[in-house]
């Protein structure tokens, strides 16, 4: 609900008057109305372009690709100068151009070096980087399999919430809320989705393995962050092998990463349990330092 509400109706509400004054009602960066959860825990902007949230989703695409010295301040000079409408708009610079005026030519040169490195991704991947809300962690069980954007959103148009309800495993008894999340999200940002592939290079993986890899906060190795990892391997072995380097743990990934694999002082994170869970339970899911994984990589 919006905070204008929440201010007129307080006391229906059962809500002290003193809480209703304080909520800001419009964002402070694009004037947009303010919104608060059904549990009155959580207060942000109902712009969903709000240039706060574009930092955040470059920001996120930036990690997942290991693209390093764009940080959040050279972000926002961005978005202040080009004014991109989704996160792969970045894919739009070439060599030469700046990413702002007042951003160093030696800084703009190096970061998109990095951005045209980082083109080739799958499908699947594409939608997930794009980091539109509820589609981050469903993409590949929507847009796998697919070639084409427009033959992914054909499907998705004339199934409907039930195709996407299929198509995350979710119960076809009553209508998923989550479904109808990530298909009005879906239906929101298709324009998008469809206008930034052209700057992109989808790749086909059907002749090439693929792995499925999650990473701990801590990889070891030569790599300070997971990020540089994940585009040292991608980039290394893109001749032979892809790998998709998944958000979260599940019974079906190939390895886990993790700096404490060898035994080395690391922290001992929550996809580590739940991987020795797993296989405590009959899996045999690898876990693995990034130097280790690298020679199974190699060997292969």
């Amino acid at each position: 609900m919006f905070v204008t509400d929440i201010k007129e109706d307080y006391g229906m509400l059962g809500l002290p008057e003193r809480f209703a004054d304080i909520l800001p009602e419009f964002c402070d960066t694009c004037g947009a109305p303010m919104e608060i959860s059904d549990t009155l825990t959580g207060l942000h902007c109902s712009n969903p372009r709000c240039s706060n949230k574009m930092v955040m989703r470059i920001r996120t695409l930036c990690q997942d690709l290991g693209i390093l010295r764009f940080g959040e301040s050279t972000i926002e000079k961005f978005i202040d100068y080009y004014g991109p409408t989704s996160p792969m708009d970045i894919f739009e610079l070439e060599e030469g151009m700046c990413l702002a005026p007042d951003v160093s030519p030696k800084i703009s040169a190096d970061v998109i070096s990095q951005i045209k490195k980082s083109r080739k991704m799958q499908l699947w991947e594409y939608v997930m980087f794009s980091n539109i809300p509820f589609v981050r962690t469903s993409a590949m069980k929507i847009f796998s399999g697919y070639k084409t954007i427009e033959d992914a959103f054909a499907d998705i148009e004339s199934g409907g919430i039930a195709f996407i309800q299929k198509k995350l495993d979710l119960s076809d008894l009553t209508v998923s809320v989550q479904a109808i999340k990530v298909y009005n999200s879906l239906m929101e940002y298709k324009d998008d989705l469809i206008a930034g592939v052209k700057d992109v290079e989808i790749i086909d993986m059907s002749d090439k393995i693929t792995l499925k890899v999650v990473c701990s906060d801590q990889v070891g190795g030569r790599f300070n962050k997971k990020a540089e990892f994940y585009a040292y391997v991608n980039n290394t072995f893109a001749d032979k092998l892809h790998c998709d380097f998944l958000p979260s743990v599940n019974k079906n990934i190939d390895y886990l990463v993790w700096a404490g694999a060898d035994g080395s002082a690391a922290r001992y994170t929550s996809k580590v349990k739940k991987v020795e869970g797993y296989n405590a339970k009959g899996c045999n899911i690898p876990i693995v330092t990034a130097e280790q994984f690298i020679k199974i990589v190699e060997d292969l």
